[in-house]
């Protein structure tokens, strides 16, 4: 206890208000790391890795997930997100009293993408107070092999897409759309932009060759898409995109996955200096897919 003695010697009026606070409240205060606060403040779903990291005294990627699951359960306790977290070998249930369904999902995608930075992928399932994850290294290899697939033989993207989709679909305790695609999708368009960079030796992106390497892609999905600059922007339009169209429907689970393909190519070129403005989805009813892209 020497070093929290001297902590609260250092600066008792800090952390008396620090505790009185949390006794009127009944410990319903919640203290997170500044960079998770502005996360919030700015729409984004903070992971909160900052805090895990700090604690392990090591890069999130090298965490064994036995030291994660305990730290997940230590922060998201001490601090107060949730109320209670149990460990159960692999899988994670987190307790809590929020009652908006809105917050109820920033907190599924949040400790979802936290746990997938660490390298695992999870399922995870909400009920009116709970949140649960269900460990799937089954799903993570079956990602692992399309994503080095798509290494050696870019021309079968859209085949090992359908075949991954029908093979999630197939998971028929989920009730939404699984987390797994958003994961697959991410991951396949970083690798795809990896590989581009590899090829045609690029050091920076920009719009034009971020275009180019999209118009390449697209080529190889087969669909139809246009670009136009909007000021300092650039609007990106699918006008037909085949791989996620059965007749006149619209397969909810490959558009998603497609969507976050892109979302992991402009991220992966443009950091958290990109914005994306979704204007239409096929997805949604609408005759074509439409996204302005922002760069400062």
């Amino acid at each position: 206890m020497n070093e929290i003695i001297q902590a609260i010697k250092s600066r008792p009026d800090f952390w008396k208000s620090i505790i009185n606070g949390h006794l009127l409240s009944n410990y319903n205060m919640v203290t997170v790391h500044r960079n998770y606060f502005e996360d919030l403040l700015s729409g984004k779903v903070p992971m909160g890795e900052i805090t895990i990291e700090t604690l392990a005294k090591k890069p999130i990627q090298e965490i064994p997930l036995r030291e994660m699951l305990s730290l997940i359960k230590e922060v998201y306790e001490t601090s107060r997100v949730v109320d209670r977290v149990e460990v159960d070998r692999e899988n994670l249930i987190l307790f809590h009293n929020y009652r908006n369904k809105e917050v109820i999902d920033k907190l599924k995608t949040s400790i979802v993408s936290l746990l997938e930075a660490n390298g695992h992928l999870y399922d995870a399932k909400s009920t009116a107070n709970m949140v649960v994850l269900t460990h799937r290294p089954d799903v993570g290899i079956r990602i692992n092999e399309i994503v080095s697939n798509l290494k050696i033989s870019n021309s079968r993207v859209d085949q090992d897409l359908i075949m991954f989709m029908a093979f999630l679909k197939g998971l028929k305790n989920i009730p939404d759309i699984p987390v797994s695609l958003t994961a697959l999708g991410r991951r396949i368009g970083i690798s795809l932009m990896q590989e581009y960079e590899k090829e045609n030796n690029i050091k920076s992106w920009e719009f034009q060759n971020f275009q180019k390497a999209l118009e390449i892609i697209d080529s190889k999905l087969h669909r139809e898409s246009e670009w136009k600059p909007d000021g300092k922007n650039l609007l990106y339009t699918i006008k037909k995109c085949n791989i996620v169209a059965e007749g006149n429907s619209v397969d909810k689970y490959i558009c998603h996955t497609i969507r976050e393909t892109f979302k992991g190519a402009v991220n992966h070129a443009f950091g958290n200096r990109a914005e994306l403005d979704v204007k239409k989805l096929l997805s949604h009813g609408d005759n074509c897919c439409e996204v302005l892209i922002r760069v400062p």
